[in-house]
């Protein structure tokens, strides 16, 4: 009851929230990497080309489908942002940038390379402001060569934007791990969607602690293999398709409510013209999905609903594969992230294992805040009444992860 009582205010109020955040969790960080090897350090950054499109009012017709001419015909503005909002500093005084446009990738990262002319010797400082006036507390992801093989990881935010380089050589390990713990917890905890989903899952459970157990036992086995295969560069899948798809996940948790823990029958039938709608608007280009992942969807939903919709009690085989199987994508979702960083070795198993382990406190921190917060409504004579605002609290996720759904859909 603690579980329930906890879980209901928390998602009504997400759930309200859903218009507001389509875009439900925080922006993958700008990206850079800086080598200061000789008087000049060098630079290349990473920037999404949609980042820049809401921080600069005139290129609102540009998106990462805009050719490469398209590109180039702004390079003054994009060129003229970076140089305004990342800044490298040597003993103190700014150095000049000499920047120049590269090419954009298919998932619209632009890549800005030069160098900044610095004096001679000194420490090197840098700072970032980049996309903050879109995004309050967008975050720069810094990569330092500090010598050959060895790097050193700075992560610039809005409450830290200026930092030094250390030159920490093998210790900037330990750098990168806690790095990527804080960033893995910030991620989660961020995300509206992962978050929604970690509840979802609690209320499907219906306080049977096992099965909650064996779900989220699940949901993390499956998003630490497509996270640490999608960092090793072993799987790929466009976050146009993986977003949505994350936004369906939350719609399906009500499926599950409606039809394990209520058991209403229409649930199977509901769920199936949904996804052959979709499947039917992506087949006629309403939305922007690609026509082979609203079928698979629609397979998944009907090969899920023949094997498993109509058992009864399917215990601790169904409390687990449901979160495995999103948690698939979910993982996909985490891995945003680190997908574009130039690292390996030890600094890669850094930068997996400390954003895993940061996702992980995230999850078990949400879970402990509902059993906290389900412990002090029962203490205040509220659990039994909280407790009967599950199934409108099950409908409200539904029609969030149904809105998240279509509306990443349209792109």
């Amino acid at each position: 009851m603690y579980l329930k009582s906890g879980v209901v205010l928390f998602a009504i109020a997400c759930a309200l929230a859903a218009p507001s955040l389509a875009k439900a969790h925080a922006g993958k960080p700008s990206l850079a990497r800086l080598d200061p090897g000789g008087r000049d350090v060098g630079v290349e950054l990473r920037l999404h080309i949609l980042d820049f499109r809401k921080a600069i009012p005139s290129l609102a017709g540009f998106s990462p489908d805009s050719s490469q001419q398209d590109i180039d015909s702004i390079k003054s503005d994009l060129l003229a942002y970076a140089g305004r909002h990342f800044l490298v500093f040597r003993d103190g005084q700014r150095c000049g940038p000499r920047l120049s446009l590269g090419r954009m990738d298919r998932n619209g990262m632009v890549r800005v390379h030069g160098d900044y002319q610095c004096p001679v010797g000194g420490a090197i400082q840098v700072q970032s402001s980049l996309f903050v006036e879109i995004e309050a507390q967008h975050r720069t992801l810094v990569q330092v060569v500090v010598a050959p093989g060895q790097l050193e990881t700075l992560m610039l935010s809005p409450a830290r934007p200026r930092q030094a380089v250390r030159g920490l050589g093998e210790g900037s390990i330990a750098g990168s791990l806690w790095h990527f713990i804080v960033d893995g917890v910030t991620h989660i905890l961020s995300g509206a969607d992962h978050v929604l989903f970690v509840l979802g899952l609690v209320i499907i459970a219906a306080g049977r602690r096992r099965h909650l157990l064996w779900a989220i036992t699940g949901f993390t086995a499956a998003h630490t293999l497509t996270l640490v295969l999608a960092a090793l560069d072993k799987v790929a899948v466009d976050p146009l398709v993986v977003e949505p798809i994350i936004g369906a996940s939350i719609a399906w948790l009500a499926y599950e409510y409606a039809s394990q823990v209520r058991r209403w029958r229409p649930a199977s039938s509901l769920l199936l013209v949904c996804h052959g709608g979709f499947a039917v608007a992506a087949i006629t280009g309403a939305v922007a999905f690609p026509v082979s992942g609203a079928v698979g969807l629609l397979l998944l939903a009907v090969g899920y609903d023949q094997v498993l919709g109509h058992t009864q009690d399917s215990g601790w085989i169904r409390a687990g594969l449901f979160p495995f199987l999103f948690g698939l994508v979910h993982g996909l979702g985490f891995a945003g992230p680190l997908l574009d960083l130039q690292t390996g070795g030890w600094h890669l198993f850094a930068t997996v294992f400390g954003f895993n382990l940061g996702v992980e406190l995230g999850q078990l921190a949400v879970v402990g805040s509902l059993l906290a917060g389900g412990a002090v409504m029962r203490l205040i004579g509220k659990g039994d009444s909280i407790g009967r605002l599950l199934d409108p609290a099950a409908w409200l996720l539904a029609a969030t992860g149904a809105w998240w759904f279509v509306a990443r859909g349209l792109g």
